[in-house]
């Protein structure tokens, strides 16, 4: 069971971009919010979004089974799902990962 050491938040992420970048951390917030709007609109628009060689995000759904062609519809769906499929980089720097045994 892999263990979780701590939350970063968004705000942490920006400082963290801001620090690397030539961005300060209200504009890495600022772009880091943006980018939520634009997946958010982007995935309910039944689009994938690519984001470089980090991966790709889109949506699936829950629903019911239906007996026939005519009985299907919009009504059958009962929940969206966002799923998340690696890209190159992201599954490389995974396969890199060193693994360290916790006694306890």
């Amino acid at each position: 069971m892999l263990k979780r050491i701590k939350e970063v938040s968004e705000r942490d992420v920006a400082k963290e971009i801001a620090d690397e970048t030539t961005l300060n951390r209200k504009e890495a917030e600022m772009a880091l919010e943006q980018l939520e709007k634009v997946l958010i609109r982007n995935l309910l628009a039944s689009n994938s979004v690519q984001i470089g060689e980090w991966g790709s995000f889109h949506l699936t759904c829950k629903s019911e089974s239906s007996d026939s062609k005519e009985t299907t519809g919009a009504h059958n769906i009962k929940g969206l799902n966002i799923r998340f499929v690696p890209g190159k980089s992201l599954r490389d720097a995974l396969d890199a990962a060193t693994y360290v045994v916790n006694p306890y």
